[in-house]
């Protein structure tokens, strides 16, 4: 147990889509939980960019996004 606890404190989750509906809620739920995050800068579409703000934050990551049909 108190290795989940330190494996905690050192996750940040990079969550995408800071103004969209189920990106606030993801960062709003992280929140309330105590757990570090960061919204991404970067849009999807930009993988140059996508792959900077993973550099910068993570080291992981789980993919919860999506791009809609003519968004690419």
């Amino acid at each position: 147990m108190l290795y989940l606890k330190q494996r905690r404190i050192l996750q940040v989750f990079l969550v995408f889509g800071k103004s969209g509906w189920i990106g606030g809620l993801i960062g709003q739920l992280l929140k309330e939980r105590g757990l570090k995050f960061e919204y991404a800068n970067a849009r999807l579409e930009d993988r140059t960019e996508v792959i900077a703000d993973l550099e910068r934050v993570s080291n992981f990551l789980t993919h919860l996004s999506s791009l809609l049909p003519g968004e690419m």
